[in-house]
């Protein structure tokens, strides 16, 4: 960009305009090429495309069933998965990577929508 030209874009129209682009690049299918064009396909996707669609990478021995969560006060979420011997206590299976989840991002929507928080203890 220039600086200060016709082809100048503002802060406020960059904002604007960039949630509905990020929106149409982020696709499934757009991050999966990335992946494969870089010979790099480190996960399985349908590991870990969560209930609400977000796209994310996992341990790769994760598996469906397994839970993702967020625990305050970690910059990661965390992949449990329900322990054998006791439904109410979760074994660690790793750290994970789910767009648009990290940072404190989500925050945002548990404050505006049903999200609950919940204790977990792990086994």
């Amino acid at each position: 960009m220039e600086r200060g030209g016709v082809n100048t874009i503002g802060k406020q129209h960059f904002t604007y305009l960039y949630s509905p682009a990020r929106e149409i690049a982020l696709t499934k299918r757009n991050i999966l090429t990335a992946w494969r064009g870089s010979v790099l396909f480190p996960f399985t996707p349908n590991r870990v495309l969560t209930k609400t669609g977000r796209l994310g990478i996992a341990p790769c021995f994760s598996k469906q069933g397994d839970v993702c969560c967020i625990a305050f006060g970690l910059a990661n979420p965390l992949i449990l998965r329900p322990s054998n011997s006791n439904p109410e206590h979760y074994n660690l299976v790793g750290v994970a990577y789910v767009n648009r989840v990290m940072d404190g991002e989500l925050l945002e929507e548990f404050h505006s929508s049903n999200l609950k928080t919940e204790t977990i203890t792990l086994a």
